[in-house]
């Protein structure tokens, strides 16, 4: 079996103390019994999502379990509510405190909350389906014990993540000349407690000031887009509404193209920061260059802007060697500095890789890779040494004493269905000169044949020259087995309210709401998947009264009764490769080694610098929930949270 720890390539051993201490703790919170009439037959129970991961400075951390129970709901007569199986929301909630979960209680949501015609009824748990449905004769809840849908939602907003009835997505791209910025609107479903796209995007279209299409765009950071204006030798910057943030002349490029731009990325240093927040785009470096191809002797001027298109600062250097030629350029950042990678032609095979380091108060080193010297020597997939390191870099990480850490993917480029397949990771580590002194070789977990997508490098450095490469790799392909508890009623499924109910009567309603408009399908017939009741009701399109309600038409993502959530086929897990780059060793750890899968739409890691530590959320697959691990039944899935500590 695999160490917990191991180390890789080119590296030393592991003293004891470097090792981080990792604590773990669990807690059930979907799962599956045994029809207590049929032997070996699996009733599911509860299903649901994780909607809350929220981790806080003093270390305590707050989880929150959206759940429907699955079992049979007898109401009143007279409101069009049929008896039957269906599922019901509800609430779970859970605290973390120095390595332990508590779970801290769960709150059934009012069906009735918000009409103006409320009625009775009682939602039992299903014991058996042979002969007839049989429950237990206890509620698990009823109209009396539910919560209040409207408390619940104003005093657990973010626990369920809502963000309002109506919100909206904004992307942007540039199309034909023209800056198109698009809204999708998103409508809250109660029931499901999710946002699902509602109606037609809405797009605004602003022509570009140029000639020709232009190729060199920047999204600088949210709300804004930078784009080379050639006519006017100008770059210029634009807000979502058209608007022209900023103009920077370029005095003294003419007859300069842009060679390479690249986002210029800061570290966040927020005392809880997640592993999507932890790289900030702050701003862009733009190279520009000579406008011929192979030119000799090519001076260069890199620019820097801010966010909203101002200057930085702007070097100009010049790159010579022998009668080589300028034939491609490539740029990686931090918020201090740049790296620019030239490559230099002469031929069809002969090349030279020139790079140069410049911050703002000009070029650092300029260097020409030296490949006659075997301590300069890289070997990775696909080619040798700096050249192909540099072309899949994504990090530029300060060290002490002025050097530096470039980050880049291994990858095949020749993957079957033309995405590049993740062979792993390199780092070089350049001295304050510009001299490469180390090369970490890091192979990833993710199998060769899988063809998942590159995950995003993420990474978490520390002033002592340690840096963290934290990596979501994708496992294997089963991700499936996850799907009959992430197929959520997005309404009540048996049977549709009465006229007499009268909707709502102002207040929020799981029942009636700007989502549904109060009306109800027709029941569906109980289905069964793997062996156990995996779900109540086919994937069935709403009625046509209720796709006219959201302002949906035949060829638009329709609403379903049910919505899977499982959309990513492949489970993933969080790896550690910690780097120490004062000894040249690299730490590795395999989160899955801890039989857990990083959770659908939430962080797979999450840091508090002020304690130095880090929660990794996870979710197991189906496991023994009782005392004999080699009974079938119950089986439950885990939630699981990990804390390393350092």
């Amino acid at each position: 079996m695999r160490n917990f720890y191991t180390t890789i390539g080119l590296l030393l051993t592991i003293s004891a103390s470097a090792q981080p201490r990792v604590s773990v703790d669990s807690v059930a919170i979907f799962s599956i019994a045994e029809d207590q009439y049929s032997q070996g037959k699996g009733l599911l129970r509860a299903k649901g999502f994780i909607s809350q991961f929220k981790a806080h400075e003093d270390g305590h951390v707050d989880v929150s379990v959206f759940r429907q129970h699955v079992g049979y709901l007898s109401a009143e007569k007279g409101y069009g509510v049929k008896n039957g199986p269906n599922t019901i929301p509800a609430l779970f909630r859970l605290g973390y405190q120095e390595g332990h979960l508590q779970p801290l209680g769960e709150q059934f949501v009012s069906l009735t909350s918000g009409l103006k015609k409320p009625f009775s009824y009682h939602f039992q748990t299903i014991i058996g389906l042979t002969g007839g449905v049989q429950t237990e004769t206890k509620d698990l809840t009823d109209n009396v014990t539910a919560t209040d849908y409207a408390r619940l939602l104003q005093e657990q907003t973010s626990a369920l993540g809502y963000r309002g009835d109506v919100t909206n997505l904004t992307s942007a791209a540039v199309q034909n000349n023209n800056f198109v910025v698009q809204k999708t609107p998103y409508q809250y479903v109660p029931y499901s407690n999710r946002y699902l796209p509602v109606g037609q995007p809405t797009s605004r279209t602003y022509p570009l000031d140029t000639r020709q299409s232009p190729t060199h765009i920047v999204f600088a950071n949210q709300g804004t887009m930078t784009y080379h204006q050639p006519q006017a030798n100008q770059l210029i910057t634009l807000d979502t509404l058209g608007r022209t943030v900023h103009s920077l002349a370029l005095d003294g490029l003419s007859g300069k193209r842009v060679w390479a731009i690249t986002d210029v990325v800061d570290e966040n240093t927020a005392a809880i920061v997640t592993a999507g927040e932890l790289q900030q785009r702050v701003g862009a470096d733009w190279l520009f260059g000579p406008d011929e191809n192979k030119a000799k002797n090519p001076e260069l001027v890199l620019i820097r802007t801010d966010a909203q298109g101002k200057l930085v600062f702007r070097h100009s250097f010049t790159v010579s060697h022998e009668d080589y030629g300028m034939t491609q350029a490539a740029i990686i950042s931090n918020a201090t500095d740049a790296l620019v990678n030239v490559t230099m032609g002469k031929g069809l095979l002969k090349y030279e890789v020139a790079y140069a380091k410049i911050n703002a108060k000009g070029v650092v080193f300029q260097r020409i890779w030296d490949k006659k010297n075997a301590a300069q020597i890289v070997r990775v997939n696909g080619g040798n040494g700096i050249f192909k390191a540099f072309s899949d870099s994504r990090h530029l990480v300060n060290l002490p004493n002025g050097e530096s850490l470039v980050i880049s993917y291994d990858a095949n480029q020749a993957s079957s269905k033309g995405t590049s397949a993740l062979i792993g990771y390199g780092a070089l580590h350049l001295s304050a000169g510009g001299d490469l002194t180390r090369y970490y070789g890091i192979k990833a977990t993710t199998p060769a044949a899988l063809d998942a997508p590159l995950p995003t490098l993420r990474v978490f450095s520390q002033p002592d020259g340690r840096v963290m490469l934290w990596v979501n790799e994708a496992r294997n392909a089963q991700a499936s087995q996850f799907s009959a508890f992430s197929l959520l009623d997005n309404e009540l499924q048996s049977g549709g309210l009465s006229n007499s109910v009268g909707g709502s009567n102002g207040q929020p309603s799981v029942l009636a709401n700007r989502t549904t408009n109060g009306i109800r399908p027709a029941s569906s017939p109980l289905s069964e998947a793997g062996g156990f009741i995996g779900g109540l009701g086919r994937l069935a399109d709403r009625a046509a009264a209720t796709r006219n309600a959201l302002g949906l038409d035949r060829q638009s993502t329709e609403a379903k009764q049910q919505e899977q959530m499982e959309t990513n086929p492949f489970n993933t897990a969080p790896m550690l490769y910690w780097l120490d780059t004062q000894s040249g060793t690299v730490l590795v750890r395999d989160f899955a080694l801890l039989n857990g899968y990083s959770l659908p739409n939430q962080p797979f890691v999450v840091f508090n610098r002020s304690r130095n530590e880090a929660y990794v959320p996870l979710r197991t697959s189906l496991q023994s929930a009782g005392q004999s691990k080699a009974m079938r039944y119950p089986q439950a899935v885990y939630f699981k949270l990990a804390r390393m500590t350092w």
